[in-house]
């Protein structure tokens, strides 16, 4: 990838996370997650490693909605419209779909 300016960038999040059901609707998350950051003109890389936990819902079959507290060790992050504000720690919302 060829970026035209110092603010493109691409992240792949390896998460490595053991699960633990609570209930058979509700789980418990806990683990690694390690953040690969390609970014600027120059294609640099940077890894942020982080420790995540967090819950996980099973809403039917095939959608599962889930929520998860991260913290990261790495003192810096490349990216500087993370919406963070520089701290360490970050929320995230998702949900997945299993086919």
């Amino acid at each position: 990838m060829f970026s035209r300016s110092t603010s493109d960038y691409k992240i792949v999040e390896i998460p490595l996370v053991l699960k633990y059901a609570l209930t058979k609707k509700f789980s418990f998350l806990i683990g690694p997650k390690v953040d690969i950051i390609n970014y600027g003109f120059y294609n640099e890389k940077k890894v942020s490693i982080y420790s995540t936990m967090g819950i996980q819902y099973e809403v039917s079959k095939s959608l599962l909605l889930d929520a998860r507290f991260n913290y990261r060790f790495t003192n810096e992050s490349p990216i500087k419209t993370d919406y963070t504000f520089d701290s360490k720690a970050s929320f995230t919302l998702g949900s997945k779909l299993k086919f």
